[in-house]
């Protein structure tokens, strides 16, 4: 049972009874570290990055039925005390009893910056008799009439939302001169609530619940000039508000001035200033500043880069349900990024993402089914979340459902299927789903053949940064296709653009180009150097042309040795210029000669269509015989 529960349960009374009834509330007596006490150490507790935990033993009298803050795992009642495993770094606590009124336990306040890992902090709890006091009169504690009004704004704690009810009951609140409840009572004048909008009336109270030391106002009011509720929108005036009360300890006031900071937008734009107010905010378990923490510390954006606390700040929005830090949380222990790596908590992050309607999770989860990562592979399931990632709209997924279609992953293959679905695609934007829909047309799969319809999608993908449409541009451009002509500084042009993009094939293709002048000046040190790069990326034909160049001298130093070893690499991807090249070393080069070695790689290159490895062939066999 919650506060609010027993506030309701309050005004049960009041109607049922003539006697004055007395709610129960606590307030706190003792927090202090126990360095004698060594329970967090003996019995830990990881949180969810790998860390160890720090412990509050909590000493009360009524039963404790939830602890907000950074938790970790389940509380547990040990003889006299309660347990709560907290996270390292965490500085605030919400208790909420099965009694009593609910309590927030700033440590700060008692001296205590933020728990620390393996420490234990004994706390300790006594009564505050006779903060709420109601009769049949109809006049409930101004608090209790204030939290009332709450409620039946949000449609909380057993209560339909009902502005009239919200209105009266925050009305009643504020004539006892209660801050919080003249707040309230600004707050539906604002926003028109259970009365007419009335925004100087709504500036009125909030001047009024100022003056009484609420500090609630200066985020109301300034929300209403960032967001031009009731009022123009002037970011000046909204900063000006947000940092009065960011700077009394406002969390979302903290929250909104660091987007000031970030976005330009009242205030001349400061990373440095806008961490610092997110972070006050995440400390006191704002999660959207936890998330834009987290996010700056990954970026290294008004600080160094950090990338354990990014995974840490991540871990506190995520389990405050915010998806951008789920999402995010699964990438660092997908990659191990500030974060032992995990493919199992990955997919866990990703699957909590995606069921509270995080379309890019929903993605995210089924390529986690179709690889098996953190899951076993299920193609089907798979298939069924990119289903409900296109339904909603995502772009992405309407990419990877045609990738099932057209591979037949946990589906049937369905060629028109998989066009209609890069179709939706490409109609959105997207560089993939437009190369798609080029290889449907070149290849007729889906769609009727068309190769000047292909060549269309492949440039609209290329400019959109496909790397693989410029490469099959290039490669269209440079051997002629169909009706397509060969045009050489085509391929080049598509090339460059590819191997700006970061494309080691076109970097290869490009390499290749320079070293004989193809659609391009000839320019052998070059050739061999992008050669040489795209080799180490793996590229078969460019590991080919190293092996070349340093058998000859080609834009590097002679070295028949190193070429062995380049030719080597790309024969062994089954590239048959190479493996005739293989046969050419042992063949002339290797010494002593090996004219079997050399045979085997000639046929090798023979049975993969080489025509001079055939004649090779045929003189070796001849001479072994």
């Amino acid at each position: 049972m919650n506060k609010r529960s027993n506030l309701l349960i309050l005004f049960l009374l009041l109607t049922l009874s003539a006697t004055t009834v007395e709610g129960q509330e606590y307030k706190v007596k003792s927090l202090k570290l126990d360095n004698g006490d060594q329970s967090a150490v003996n019995s830990p507790r990881k949180d969810l990055i790998g860390g160890n935990c720090a412990l509050v033993k909590l000493i009360a009298g009524d039963k404790v039925v939830q602890v907000e803050g950074n938790v970790i795992g389940d509380v547990q009642r040990r003889g006299a005390a309660t347990w709560v495993y907290i996270t390292d770094g965490t500085r605030r606590l919400d208790f909420h009893f099965e009694k009593h009124l609910s309590l927030t336990v700033n440590f700060s306040d008692h001296g205590i910056r933020q728990a620390i890992a393996d420490k234990t902090y004994a706390l300790t709890l006594e009564e505050n008799k006779a903060l709420v006091k109601v009769d049949r009169s109809d006049t409930l504690n101004a608090k209790v009439q204030y939290l009332l009004g709450v409620d039946y704004t949000h449609g909380e704690n057993g209560v339909e939302k009902d502005p009239a009810r919200s209105f009266y009951w925050f009305s009643k609140s504020a004539a006892q001169g209660y801050p919080d409840g003249l707040n309230g009572l600004g707050n539906c004048y604002q926003n028109g609530r259970g009365v007419q909008k009335d925004m100087a009336k709504a500036e009125a109270i909030y001047q009024e619940a100022i003056a009484k030391g609420s500090i609630k106002p200066y985020f109301n009011l300034g929300y209403a000039y960032y967001a031009a509720q009731g009022v123009e929108r002037d970011y000046k005036k909204a900063a000006q508000l947000f940092r009065k009360g960011a700077d009394a300890g406002h969390r979302s006031a903290q929250y909104y001035m660091g987007l000031c900071y970030y976005s330009d937008r009242g205030v001349s734009k400061d990373m440095k200033q806008a961490l610092h107010y997110f972070e006050l905010a995440a400390e006191q378990g704002h999660a959207d500043a936890q998330f834009y923490t987290g996010y700056m510390y990954e970026k290294g954006e008004g600080t160094e880069k950090d990338e354990q606390k990014a995974a840490l700040y991540y871990l506190r929005a995520a389990n405050q349900g915010i998806k951008g830090a789920m999402n995010n949380l699964a990438v660092c222990y997908k990659n191990g990024t500030g974060t032992e790596k995990s493919l199992e908590n990955a997919f866990y992050w990703h699957e909590k993402a995606a069921q509270k309607g995080s379309t890019q999770a929903m993605v995210n989860v089924a390529l986690d089914y179709q690889k098996g990562e953190g899951v076993q592979v299920d193609e089907q399931k798979g298939f069924e979340w990119l289903q409900k990632a296109a339904d909603k709209g995502n772009i992405r997924g309407y990419y990877y459902l045609g990738n099932c279609y057209r591979k037949g992953l946990g589906t049937d293959i369905d060629k028109s299927k998989a066009y209609q679905c890069y179709m939706k695609g490409a109609d959105k934007d997207d560089a993939s789903s437009m190369y798609q829909l080029g290889e449907c047309y070149y290849y007729g799969n889906g769609v009727d053949k068309s190769i000047s319809t292909a060549l269309e999608w492949y440039e609209k993908a290329a400019d959109k940064g496909s790397r693989a449409a410029c490469t099959a541009l290039a490669q269209i451009y440079l051997n002629g296709w169909s009706n397509i002509p060969v045009d050489k500084h085509k391929a080049v042009k598509w090339m460059k653009k590819g191997d700006e993009l970061g494309s080691d094939r076109c970097k290869a293709l490009l390499g290749a180009c320079y070293l004989t002048g193809t659609g391009i000046g000839k320019n052998e040190k070059k050739g061999y150097e992008l050669s040489f790069m795209a080799a180490m990326a793996q590229e078969d034909q460019a590991q080919y042309n190293v092996a070349y160049c340093m058998l000859e001298g080609i834009g590097t130093e002679q070295n028949p040795q190193g070429a062995f070893l380049w030719a080597k690499m790309a024969a062994d991807q089954g590239f048959k210029d190479a493996e005739y090249l293989m046969g050419v070393l042992y063949d002339y080069y290797a010494n002593p000669r090996d004219p079997k070695k050399a045979l085997e790689w000639y046929t090798k290159a023979a049975e993969h269509g080489h025509e001079k490895a055939r004649l090779e062939m045929g003189r070796l066999g001849k001479s072994l015989e």
